[in-house]
């Protein structure tokens, strides 16, 4: 981690900051890190899976505010982006699963695609300071579809305005 790094986490002490798909493994991870550097955490989400590591680790707990919004619905989310007033959006909701990518795949297209649009769009709207997208890729093919998929995946949109 670099100095830059260092600054940037610290000056999310004391601050809102909302996680999108915070009942996920990722997402619940990254709850629990934002709250030990002293950010009040807010999540907007689906529902946990049974025995998910939200479940397990209490993630909930930690939790200033806990929304179930789907991130497809731009209304709701930007509903829910207003309740809360984040300084910060970690957008980390997503359909990560391959199996279930192949028997739904207009879904896992709507969730990861136009999610992560929503999500961006309604921070910007919202006035959020910085919007970040977790990204999380593997290689499988060097077709044209799959690399033009591959290059979505690497879309990260900051935005940072000073504090």
């Amino acid at each position: 981690m670099t100095r830059s790094d260092a600054a940037d986490l610290a000056r999310l002490n004391d601050r809102d900051v909302l996680v999108t798909g915070h009942t996920g493994f990722k997402g619940s991870w990254l709850a629990l890190w934002l709250h030990q550097l002293g950010a009040r955490v807010h999540g907007v989400a689906l529902d946990p899976l049974p025995g998910s590591l939200f479940e397990r680790a209490q993630i909930d707990s930690v939790l200033t505010s806990d929304q179930r919004v789907d991130i497809r619905d731009a209304a709701a989310l930007r509903a829910a982006i207003a309740r809360v007033q984040p300084h910060a959006v970690m957008h980390l909701a997503a359909q990560p699963l391959v199996r279930e990518s192949y028997l739904h795949p207009a879904e896992t297209f709507e969730t990861n695609v136009d999610g992560t649009i929503n999500t961006v769009a309604q921070a910007l709207w919202c006035s959020v300071s910085i919007t970040s997208r977790s990204l999380s890729f593997k290689r499988r093919s060097s077709t044209p579809c799959c690399w033009a998929l591959r290059m979505l995946s690497l879309i990260a949109i900051c935005s940072m305005r000073s504090p």
